[in-house]
């Protein structure tokens, strides 16, 4: 049901401007770093090249630097955009939220609001991707490199998680 709910989200972002979405989540991953969160905006406006994958939701992002890892912004560099009239420095990433990180899903259109989707028992695993969160950056501190996000999670996921990827 998730998958197909994302499908929707994926297709209706890029064809209609005035629908967006509220993914619920317990934590995602900006260029191979995993963030703990409780939630992502999705709308045509700040969303590109989106699609579903075999692990969940991936798509361009903007993000202001501040947000981010001093090293996501040296390494991919910001544009100026316009955002209500002012100027806002940003940079453009790559997102990719995980199935078993996505508590919930809501629509906003123009004229309702409507909970797609909902895993309440996501949320009991918030505190596993915060420290899930803190092991990788200690990896990545000790190796002075990223680890392979995908393998890292999985890794985790099945020895100190409680296996579920999907």
């Amino acid at each position: 049901m998730l998958n197909d709910v994302l499908k929707q989200v994926v297709h209706t972002i890029q064809h209609k401007n005035d629908a967006a979405y509220f993914l619920s989540v317990i934590g995602y991953w900006i260029e191979g770093i995993p963030y703990s969160s409780s939630g992502l905006t999705i709308d045509a406006s700040g969303v590109l090249n989106s699609c579903v994958t075999e692990h969940g939701f991936e798509a361009e992002m903007f993000w202001e630097p501040r947000y981010l890892d001093p090293a996501t912004t040296e390494k991919k560099g910001t544009v100026s955009m316009q955002l209500k009239g002012n100027a806002v420095e940003v940079v453009q990433v790559r997102v990719r939220v995980y199935y078993c990180d996505i508590l919930g899903i809501t629509y906003w259109g123009p004229e309702a609001e409507e909970m797609l989707f909902q895993d309440a028992r996501v949320i009991d695993r918030k505190a596993d991707f915060v420290k899930m969160q803190m092991v990788f950056n200690d990896q990545r501190t000790q190796a002075n490199k990223l680890p392979d996000e995908l393998e890292f999670y999985k890794r985790w996921r099945a020895t100190e998680g409680d296996g579920l990827m999907n």
